[in-house]
């Protein structure tokens, strides 16, 4: 995320949000039944954990996706 920022200030933009999603795996089509099986059963849970991990600084950076709202300068 630093990385990023620098990138885009030095490009000329301010950050005005930035945050991680996804720091579970949600696209499942390549894992195993059984993982998927659960994701199903426990959805909910899972997506309640997500958003928990979301907001741990250690946990965040394993997200796979960065978000960054910006403004040109």
């Amino acid at each position: 995320m630093e990385e990023l920022e620098k990138i885009l200030t030095d490009s000329g933009f301010t950050t005005e949000t930035k945050g991680y999603q996804l720091a579970l795996p949600i696209m499942l089509s390549r894992f195993p039944f059984f993982v998927r099986y659960i994701y199903n059963l426990f959805g909910n849970v899972i997506i309640a954990i997500n958003d928990i991990f979301e907001k741990i600084p250690i946990l965040n950076k394993l997200s796979s996706n960065l978000v960054v709202v910006c403004r040109k300068k």
